[in-house]
């Protein structure tokens, strides 16, 4: 075997939190949105050069429908996948677009395809409503993209090409001391955009001029200069007027529902117990809250809620966690040879 040959591939990536869209529809752009990258959870892959097809899922989560993607989308079956660890799927923290990435990213390095992210991305079909995925497995750090161009009918169609995925328009690094509590409700029932998600984003339409632009004006005149001033409070407050905006626009707009009773009661104890901006994905039963510089007492308050909450009978998953501030970590094996690195640091 040569020097130079790689055994192996791993990537470890993790969640994100896509926040709402700034942009619903306007001068013929859909779907801006604006998120994070989170330390936790996490996706961690592994791939190895092999004259068979095989994946070895260690967790007690079915992927099998991503892992199928990625290889039809990469033409390359002469590998062994391992998944040694994921994180619970379509509750709002984005895992299919980690683990495909991921996935994809490894095995373009192990068979040196040559691939960028978002080469990898456009082969895997990730992309087609949001960038926010992308760009944090890429770059980490708080996001803005750009939306995606609709057709000439208003549609949104899957990317035709690697320039359709939206661009990360604004990345910056938020402060690791702004903690993120997290909660997902696994019984709740009819939250975020669920069923309805594919059909409401595939035909958007605009709202009302003077709501759009106070969408612009949230981002723009609150949440983009506190990220900048490291000032924890207007980010907070910011996020929290983004978050009702985003959540009235599609309840009322759309005709859809986002949140739901157990969500709700989250929510409550959440900013009963001193958490700032809580809100919830669109995408999921995820409710989330901020709270500054003390890991320790975001860890308390976790359990004194999540002790709350399993008393009323839900059943509770939940992460304590920093913004992510790197892009996805690389490992490659080599005959004689280990190397490590982040997309971006």
């Amino acid at each position: 075997m040569s020097e130079r040959e790689v055994e192996s591939v791993t990537v470890a990536s993790s969640a994100r939190l896509h926040f709402g869209f700034y942009n619903f529809l306007s001068d013929n752009v859909a779907w801006g949105g604006a998120g994070i990258a989170i330390d936790n959870p996490k996706v961690i892959v592994r791939v190895y050069k092999s004259y068979e097809f095989k994946v070895e899922n260690k967790t007690n989560i079915d992927v099998s429908d991503v892992v199928n993607k990625v290889v039809e989308g990469l033409g390359i079956r002469d590998v062994i996948i391992e998944i040694v660890d994921v994180y619970t799927r379509h509750v709002g923290l984005g895992l299919t677009t980690q683990l495909a990435l991921s996935l994809g990213y490894a095995i373009s390095l192990l068979y040196d395809l040559g691939l960028d992210v978002r080469q990898v991305a456009y082969r895997v079909g990730r992309g087609r409503f949001s960038g926010i995925g992308v760009a944090s497995f890429e770059l980490g750090g708080f996001i803005i993209d750009s939306g995606r161009v609709v057709s000439q009918n208003g549609f949104v169609p899957p990317p035709s090409t690697v320039d359709d995925i939206p661009y990360a328009i604004y990345r910056q690094r938020v402060p690791r001391g702004w903690i993120f509590n997290i909660f997902i409700v696994k019984n709740a029932k009819n939250c975020g955009l669920g069923e309805h998600s594919e059909k409401v984003l595939e035909n958007p339409r605009q709202i009302p001029k003077d709501v759009q632009i106070e969408l612009y004006k949230t981002v723009l005149h609150y949440i983009l200069p506190a990220i900048a001033k490291k000032d924890f409070n207007v980010f907070a407050a910011g996020l929290q007027k983004f978050q009702k905006l985003v959540v009235d626009a599609f309840e009322k707009f759309f005709d859809v529902s986002i949140n739901c009773e157990e969500t709700d009661h989250v929510i409550n104890l959440l900013s009963k117990y001193g958490l700032k901006s809580v809100g919830k994905s669109v995408w999921g039963p995820m409710v989330y809250g901020l709270y500054e510089y003390s890991y320790r007492k975001c860890v308390k308050i976790s359990n004194i809620v999540a002790k709350e909450l399993e008393e009323r009978g839900y059943s509770i998953e939940k992460y304590v966690t920093h913004p992510k501030i790197t892009g996805a970590s690389i490992t490659v094996v080599r005959s004689r040879k280990t190397k490590t690195w982040k997309l971006i640091a």
